[in-house]
């Protein structure tokens, strides 16, 4: 082997920036996602270089929304409510405003903080 294939891989992540977020949130529970680079499905597992942590937010229920999707942004949420019922919806505006703060406000307790990991290549 030459001394240029001896470079490191980039695999191996620091752990302070997750070790902290359990430190300073050790009431709050882990929700991990992969990319869509994460497995690219030639091996049953697959290692990631790319590795992110944050406190933030999971819609964590099962919606009719986008039944193909994980939220961790309430914006976004809004926004594909929104984006299911305006070409149905029989009202004016402030009427379509008001039923999308409605069917939001459903999911006000299915919302619950927590550490977010993601990781992919």
């Amino acid at each position: 082997m030459t001394e240029s294939e001896k470079c490191a891989t980039g695999l191996v992540n620091s752990t302070e920036k997750l070790r902290n977020l359990f430190i300073e949130h050790p009431d709050l529970p882990l929700v991990v996602f992969a990319n869509s680079d994460a497995n690219a499905g030639d091996f049953s597992l697959m290692s990631c270089y790319f590795v992110n942590a944050e406190v933030g937010e999971f819609l964590d229920c099962c919606q009719t929304v986008n039944d193909e999707r994980c939220y961790t942004e309430r914006e976004d949420f809004e926004q594909d409510i929104y984006d299911s019922i305006c070409f149905d919806f029989e009202g004016s505006d402030q009427e379509l405003e008001q039923e999308v703060k409605r069917k939001m406000k459903e999911y006000d307790a299915y919302w619950k903080p927590c550490i977010i990991l993601i990781v992919g290549n």
